[in-house]
C-alpha cells in the first residue's frame, strides 16, 4: 500500500509540472491574478495542487495538509473552467469542478501530527516573469521530514544541471533523480565532490538567494566578511536543487519583520533533498528548524543552507553575530 502510495504522489508531481508547463507556454496574462493579500496566484498553482492534494486524500486521508493555495480562487467560473481545461489536458480525460475543488480544498485531519508541506507552484512571481520555479511536497511525520519532492520545470539554460528534474529525497535512504521529460526510472544522486571548506571560502563561494527577497546581491555578513563570493540569482526552491548537486554552496536569509516567520512549504521539501545529500539545514543561530508549528516556522528565526557541514560551521559565526 504505501509503496504503491509514493508511487502515485510521484505521478502527480510529474502531473503537477506538467500542468505548470502548459500554463507557461500559453503565456496567457487571464491565468495569473492577485489574491486578497495582493499575492499572486496562477492557473498553474491551482491545477497542481489538485493533483498533489487528490494524491494525497486517496491514500493518506488522514494526514494534516498545509499548503498554499485555497480553493476560494476556484470561484471566478472562467478561472475554474481554465484549471480543468490544463487538467483534462494532461490527463487526457474528463475531471469535474466538484472533484477538483475538493482537491484543492483537502486538508485532511488538523489534530494529525503525520503533515505535509504543498507547494504546488514555488517562485509565481518568477513564474510569470518566465523565470524559474518549482514544484514542491514533503511529507513530515512527529516533526521529523520523512520524504520530499522537488520537481523543476522550466528552460535549460538557466542552471542545465538542476532543471527539468524530479528529485525526491527518503530520509536516511538518500535521494534520487529523474527527467521531468520521458517515463525513465530515477537514478541515484550521489553527494558532490568538493574541494575543502576552507578552499571554498579562499577562493569562491557560490551563493544562490531569491530575488523577491534580496537575492539579486550578495548577503551583507558575506560581504562584510570579505569573503570572495559569486552570487546566483534563483527563484524558488531550486536553489536547494542547486545546493544539492553542488552548483552553489549556500543559501541564506535573514529574518524580516515586514515578511514575518518563513513558511513551511518554501523549505520543507528543498530541506530535506539537501539533507540527504550531505547538507545543512537550520535558522541563522544554528537551531534546528521546527516542523510543528503549522504553516510558519515560528520558532525559528532566518535561514542558514549550506552544501555541507564543514561550510556550515565555518559560516555560522558569520550571520550568528550579524546585529538583528
Amino acid at each position: 500500500m504505501t509503496n504503491e502510495a509514493f508511487h502515485d504522489i510521484h505521478t502527480a508531481m510529474r502531473r503537477a509540472a506538467r500542468a505548470t508547463w502548459l500554463v507557461r507556454n500559453d503565456d496567457r496574462d487571464a491565468d495569473a491574478w492577485a489574491k486578497e493579500d495582493k499575492t499572486p496566484v496562477t492557473v498553474a498553482d491551482l491545477a497542481a495542487q489538485a493533483f498533489i492534494l487528490g494524491a494525497i486524500a486517496r491514500h493518506f486521508p488522514e494526514d494534516n495538509i498545509f499548503a498554499e493555495e485555497d480553493p476560494a480562487s476556484l470561484a471566478d467560473d472562467t478561472r475554474a473552467s481554465r484549471v480543468r481545461e490544463v487538467m483534462e489536458e494532461v490527463l487526457g480525460t474528463t475531471v469535474s469542478n466538484g472533484e477538483i475543488n475538493d482537491a484543492v480544498g483537502h486538508r485532511g485531519d488538523a489534530t494529525n501530527t503525520t503533515r505535509w508541506f504543498v507547494d504546488p507552484l514555488d517562485g509565481t512571481k518568477g513564474f510569470v516573469r518566465g523565470l524559474l520555479y518549482a514544484v514542491a511536497a514533503a511529507r513530515c511525520v512527529d516533526g521529523q521530514l520523512e520524504r520530499s519532492w522537488l520537481a523543476v520545470p522550466g528552460k535549460a539554460e538557466a542552471l542545465p544541471s538542476v532543471v527539468g528534474g524530479l528529485y525526491h529525497a527518503v530520509a536516511g535512504e538518500g535521494a534520487w533523480m529523474c527527467k521531468l521529460s520521458g517515463d525513465d526510472e530515477p537514478s541515484t544522486i550521489l553527494p558532490p565532490d568538493l574541494p575543502a571548506a576552507e578552499e571554498i571560502l579562499a577562493t569562491n563561494l557560490k551563493v544562490v538567494g531569491s530575488r523577491a527577497h534580496g537575492g539579486a546581491t550578495l548577503p551583507k555578513p558575506i560581504e562584510d566578511a570579505g569573503i570572495p563570493a559569486t552570487n546566483i540569482p534563483v527563484d524558488s526552491q531550486a536553489k536547494y536543487a542547486a545546493l544539492a548537486v553542488g552548483e552553489a554552496h549556500l543559501y541564506a536569509r535573514k529574518p524580516s519583520a515586514s515578511f514575518g516567520a518563513f513558511f513551511a512549504w518554501d523549505h520543507a521539501p528543498g530541506a530535506l533533498l539537501l539533507q540527504e545529500l550531505g547538507g545543512r539545514v537550520t535558522d541563522i543561530n544554528g537551531k534546528e528548524m521546527d516542523w510543528m508549528t503549522g504553516s510558519r516556522l515560528e520558532h525559528n528565526e532566518g535561514l542558514l543552507a549550506t552544501i555541507n557541514s564543514d561550510i556550515h560551521d565555518h559560516l555560522l559565526p558569520v550571520f550568528r553575530s550579524t546585529p538583528r
